[in-house]
């Protein structure tokens, strides 16, 4: 927490003027993604193995960091608000692979879901939408999202998007949900 960055008000500001200058707000949708959600941060400070047994050797100090982290976090959407004015933020932190999460729901739900609720009770504040993006199988803990108030998701195919579409579809969106690996895979045509 002692070194967390700023959010550096001039750049927000040059940014935000620069890519929203004549933007169509009538007839488009503006979305700002936010990279380094965190456990990317988390993982990217230490090591993703460091990362993930943190959560069990120092679960004191990875709260704090979480709690300086959505500060941040919070204190960018304000900026983005004021100087982009989108329609939608939609932070990005990855939580699973291919087949599971890389941690518990349960650790999840004790150390990220408090943080997810804190930044979109914030966003929904500043008149945003908020859509989560995350890399890899999160089925689980879906329900978790849609109960901290997450109007968009951004997930991948590898997630039961069936379940999900028939428990959450009146409450929650399905954005992307691509299998980039089937599209990536060297027997595909343009």
């Amino acid at each position: 927490k002692d070194v967390m960055p700023t959010v550096r008000e001039d750049e927000m500001r040059y940014w935000g003027e620069k890519t929203s200058a004549g933007y169509d707000r009538e007839n488009k949708i503006q979305i700002v993604g936010i990279q380094s959600g965190h456990f990317e941060r988390m993982q990217s400070l230490v090591s993703f193995e460091d990362a993930l047994t943190a959560f069990y050797e120092y679960p004191d100090e990875v709260m704090e960091f979480f709690d300086a982290m959505t500060n941040f976090k919070i204190e960018e959407f304000r900026q983005i608000k004021k100087y982009y004015d989108p329609d939608i933020v939609s932070p990005h932190d990855d939580w699973g692979m291919n087949t599971n999460m890389f941690f518990s729901p349960q650790t999840w739900r004790k150390f990220i879901k408090p943080q997810l609720k804190r930044m979109v009770d914030a966003c929904h504040e500043l008149g945003m939408l908020y859509e989560q993006h995350t890399c890899g199988y999160i089925t689980p803990i879906v329900e978790d999202m849609v109960e901290c108030g997450v109007d968009m998701c951004e997930i991948q195919a590898v997630n039961d998007l069936k379940y999900i579409k028939d428990n959450f579809g009146d409450k929650l969106v399905l954005r992307g949900c691509i299998n980039g690996q089937k599209l990536s895979a060297p027997t595909i045509t343009v």
